[in-house]
């Protein structure tokens, strides 16, 4: 039996972890039956919503222990009573009980979780710092990789820079030039690789064909955003869709698919017809309605809560009459 302080916080943890797990399975549903649709927001609205459902688990987790364990203070329920939610002994907790079993799994299956993606990040800064060396200084800040392939691309977590190809160089105009290295610059300024890498790591709890399409969805709104950056400078949005149509046709797949990493951001590769559907379009989609979301999070917090401290309670109840 583990008391005090330390007891608190693997309570608070388990509480946590069952509301995160429930979440989870509930996003997941949601944009597995398409019941989530991001396509009618705006990149930018699209990509704080992808940011919310990523990180809901965790949020509302951490909610739904406040209000649990706060409600289960002596101080608090002899005010409002046990009728709604009270976590028995909440400075207790027992490693030989199903809590300890199941804090244990779940913390188990974080952590290799956790290390894999880690690995996988460590492996692909590893190629960037290769590239990095492979490459030498351009004109306007762009580093050059001198290889007969075609590519463009912005790569680094820390300190990213704008990557284009001697082969690309040598088939783009001074205008394409200046187009595709805005976008880039776009990237850098926005630290999207940084962002992407995070993202895809808290995708990982996720199952794999929605992280999958978590991670697809927020390459494609990443990259319209740029577009639309390149668009405030470069008025003529016909030479801009030119000029992704053009480097699309000379993106060696052989290359670029080695590098489809968290960590780079592609210019000329993904989701070409949505991103120049929505260069061209008029209206670039609503704004996220963010008093509505609060509200949902809120909402959704309290009924983890009640439905935490119900699970909790049917199984002590089985457990003790088995």
């Amino acid at each position: 039996m583990i008391t005090g302080f330390l007891g608190f916080v693997l309570n608070g943890f388990s509480i946590i972890v069952l509301s995160a797990v429930t979440v989870i399975a509930l996003v997941s549903f949601a944009f597995y039956f398409r019941a989530i649709r991001l396509q009618r927001f705006s990149a930018e609205s699209r990509q704080i919503g992808l940011w919310i459902l990523v990180c809901s688990p965790w949020l509302i987790g951490l909610l739904s222990s406040a209000i649990v364990l706060l409600l289960s203070a002596p101080l608090v329920s002899s005010f409002v009573g046990n009728q709604f939610v009270h976590w028995h002994h909440p400075t207790e907790f027992a490693l030989n009980s199903w809590h300890g079993y199941f804090v244990s799994i779940m913390l188990g299956m974080a952590i290799l979780m956790t290390l894999r993606a880690g690995f996988h990040v460590v492996k692909s800064s590893t190629t960037i710092s290769t590239l990095s060396a492979m490459s030498s200084p351009g004109p306007e800040g762009v580093r050059i990789l001198d290889t007969n392939t075609a590519a463009a691309f912005t790569a680094g977590i820390k300190d990213p820079s704008c990557y284009m190809t001697s082969a690309l160089l040598d088939k783009i105009n001074a205008e394409e030039f200046a187009i595709i290295r805005l976008h880039e610059m776009a990237h850098i300024k926005r630290s999207d690789p940084l962002k992407k890498t995070l993202f895809h790591l808290l995708t990982t709890f996720f199952p794999a064909p929605i992280a999958i399409s978590f991670n697809q969805s927020m390459t494609t709104a990443m990259e319209q955003s740029a577009d639309a950056a390149v668009a405030k400078d470069h008025h003529d949005k016909a030479i801009i869709a030119k000029t992704l149509l053009k480097v699309r046709r000379l993106v060696v797949h052989e290359f670029t698919d080695q590098f489809r990493v968290p960590q780079i951001c592609h210019y000329g590769l993904d989701n070409i017809d949505q991103r120049i559907h929505y260069l061209l379009a008029d209206h670039k989609g609503d704004d996220i309605p963010k008093l509505l979301v609060l509200s949902f999070i809120a909402l959704l917090a309290v009924s983890c809560a009640l439905g935490t401290d119900t699970i909790h309670h049917a199984i002590e109840i089985s457990l003790h009459h088995s």
